[in-house]
């Protein structure tokens, strides 16, 4: 993760903060010294914080509807 994305990764999430992530992931295949190696890289198109597990904090908007 590079760039705008990484940056605000940066300023919003904290380490050990369970995220959701969209993207895709891609298997690779290589061969080193002569072993056989594989792995997998993930190309991140967004990236959030998991609310289902978190505890929110701060206010609520007198405005917004009850169902959203």
């Amino acid at each position: 993760m590079f760039g705008t994305m990484a940056e605000n990764c940066a300023s919003s999430l904290t380490r050990g903060m369970r995220v959701v992530v969209w993207g895709r992931l891609h298997h690779e295949r290589w061969e080193k010294d002569g072993v056989k190696r594989s792995g997998y890289k993930l190309f991140v198109d967004d990236i959030a914080p998991a609310l289902s597990r978190a505890s929110a904090t701060g206010e609520r908007n007198a405005d917004a509807p009850e169902w959203a």
